[in-house]
Formats: structure tokens, sequence, C-alpha cells
């Protein structure tokens, strides 16, 4: 009988299972999320079954129950700070702020998303830099998302000289912009004064670019526009002390 009680419940888990498996395909969950529902529902119900044959052997299931409930009690006191990550990662994974494959920033650290796991969430940085951010930290930091509406933009500080008409600076600036590759034609580059430096009127060329563009356009950028200023005798200029001696 016991034996005949185990079978029909590992039969019924492996059902549910399926079932919950044919379920969790038509929704919209992430594929991570589903993989570990399923396997905490596997173990879940091999518990429950384990549980009857206990109970159908004459093991007293209270007594079991009262272990295992003192055993899980220890436990969750000893990781408390991995179970805070298990519960951050499975809000991320529902959520889904991010996701595989997209460009983010938590915090000072910045990249593309390698993978998120229950526990961390792996950062990928331009210098192929792997870090592995704990979901908790993740979870209370503030996250910014480059990646999901498809565009960026980016401020690039630059100068020229007070002979210099603004209208030529800005003319000259936004030619150098139009040449360099991963610059959205919409919205358009603008070029504005930002300020007046003791030698310089200083500009900002706001430039919205694709998405793993941005450090290249601005390096681009700061790389050409000295041909472009000399191009339209754009000059920069730059402090001159003089010193004046005393004569003997």
């Amino acid at each position: 009988m016991p034996l005949l009680l185990l079978v029909i419940c590992c039969v019924a888990v492996r059902i549910l299972c399926y079932a919950l498996r044919r379920l969790l395909r038509r929704s919209h969950l992430s594929e991570d999320l589903q993989n570990y529902l399923l396997k905490f529902t596997r173990f879940f119900l091999s518990f429950i079954a384990l549980l009857i044959v206990a109970d159908s052997l004459g093991i007293p299931v209270t007594s079991l129950l009262a272990v295992f409930s003192l055993l899980g009690l220890a436990i969750s006191l000893s990781l408390q700070s991995l179970l805070g990550n298990l519960f951050s990662g499975i809000y991320l994974l529902w959520e889904k702020p991010f996701v595989a494959g997209e460009y983010i920033s938590i915090g000072e650290i910045e990249g593309n998303v390698k993978q998120v796991s229950l526990f961390h969430t792996q950062i990928l940085t331009l210098d192929n830099k792997l870090i592995m951010v704990p979901n908790s930290d993740v979870s209370s930091a503030t996250v910014t998302n480059y990646t999901r509406e498809g565009a960026l933009r980016i401020d690039v500080p630059l100068c020229a000289g007070y002979d210099d008409a603004p209208e030529t600076v800005k003319a000259a600036i936004l030619e150098c912009v139009s040449g360099i590759e991963g610059v959205l034609p919409e919205p358009a580059p603008t070029v504005l004064i930002s300020g007046y430096g003791d030698s310089n009127i200083d500009y900002i060329a706001r430039i919205w670019c694709r998405i793993g563009y941005s450090i290249s356009v601005r390096e681009t950028l700061t790389d050409r526009i000295w041909d472009f200023y000399q191009a339209h005798g754009i000059s920069i200029s730059y402090q001159r002390v003089v010193l004046e001696g005393q004569g003997k």
C-alpha cells in the first residue's frame, strides 16, 4: 500500500508540474522566473508527497513538521541577507525594470545586463568587467535604463574664442556632429552657449544618439572638432601670463 501510494504521489506531482508549465508558458513572466517557480513547486509538492507516504507508514507527521519548522526558522535567521536577495530577485524578474541585453546604471555601476538571477544581477561594463550586484542592492538603488526608450541624449562641452561669432562656432560644431556614426537626425542636434569664461565662450552640444554609441560619439566629436574649427577659422584662446621684471 505505501509503495502504491508513493507511485500515485509521484505521478500526481508530474501531472501538476506539467500543467503548471503549460500555464506559465502562456503568461508574460520571464523564462528565468518560470523555471524558478517550477522548481519551487516541484520541491513543495514532493515534500507534501513525502509527508503523505510517511503518514501511511505510521511515522508521526506532526513531529516531522515541527522539526522542519524549527530547521526552517534556523536557516531563515542565518540567511537573512540571502533571503533578501532572493525576494528582490523575484521582484526584479516579475516587474522587469530591465532585462538581459539592456544598458543600465545602478548607482555608480554602468553597463550591459548579462543575466538576472534570483540572487545577483550580472553587469558587464564597457571595459569588460563582470560585476555581480546583489539583488537587494539593486532593488533599493536608483536604476536608470538607457535602452528602454531606444535613444540617449548626451551633452558635450566645447569652447571657442571671443573673436569668433557664435553662429560660426555653432555651425562648425553641427557640421562635425552630422558626420558621426550613431547620431540620430531626429531630434536634431543643438548647440547652446553655456557660459562665458576668462578666455573662451563655453558651448554645449546636445546630441541624440543610438544606444551603445554615446561614448564613441563623445570621443569622436572631441577628436574631430579641431579640424572643423580650423576649416571655419575658429580659434581657442588661452590665458597669457605676463611677468614684469624689475630693473636693476
